[in-house]
């Protein structure tokens, strides 16, 4: 996750191993994750094609998601989860 918010992520995956992108090649990432995150990224495509959960980060910079989003992104035409959706409903199940 270059471009998010990095605190935001490692409070929602505690219990996760958050890669550093500039230590881990992409390819051996995909291989083992599960959900990948991002916005305006090349590996969501990428992850896309590997089957892998696509989690769009509509909370790190909300004007570029909502100008992607008014384009018609690609990655926002096929099968995700939007980050704040994910992020409120782990924090609420992590509440109760």
């Amino acid at each position: 996750p270059r471009y998010s918010d990095l605190n935001l992520i490692h409070s929602l995956f505690m219990d996760s191993v958050i890669e550093n992108p500039s230590e881990v090649s992409i390819e051996s990432s995909l291989g083992r994750t599960k959900y990948v995150i991002g916005l305006a990224t090349t590996v969501l495509s990428e992850a896309y094609v590997e089957g892998k959960t696509i989690v769009i980060d509509d909370l790190s910079d909300p004007d570029k998601f909502n100008n992607l989003s008014e384009r018609k992104f690609l990655p926002l035409q096929r099968p995700h989860i939007l980050f704040s959706e994910f992020y409120e409903e782990n924090k609420s199940s992590n509440n109760t």
